[in-house]
């Protein structure tokens, strides 16, 4: 039992440790905000960090995604619509919709791209 135990620990930090590097990796290249996980109780007392959630800053994401655009209000507007409802922006000003399927998939009501 304090076997298994221990082996659960072990892979909560390592999860954990993954997790973090890639949540700091990700958040620094898509002006990300993350807020802090919770703490998990583990076998006699031991705590072990939660995994955390990425909360992405639309406003700047979008801001440099659209600061190339030749219509920049409207730009900005559906990029803003689009990061809300996906949690994602691709990076560069244009191209790289592959990294946000839920981003490269939404459509207007005409049927073409609504996102930037």
């Amino acid at each position: 039992m304090l076997e298994e135990q221990l082996q659960t620990f072990s892979l909560l930090q390592k999860i954990t440790v993954n997790n973090e590097a890639a949540t700091t990796h990700y958040a620094t290249h898509h002006h990300c905000s993350i807020p802090m996980g919770g703490q998990l109780k583990g076998a006699r007392g031991v705590q072990a960090v939660a995994p955390l959630e990425l909360t992405i800053a639309c406003g700047p994401a979008c801001d440099y995604r659209c600061s190339k655009a030749s219509r920049a209000k409207l730009c900005l507007k559906d990029c803003n619509v689009c990061c809300q409802r996906c949690q994602c922006v691709p990076p560069g000003t244009a191209g790289n919709k592959e990294v946000c399927p839920c981003y490269a998939s939404m459509r207007s009501s005409k049927g073409t791209p609504k996102c930037p």
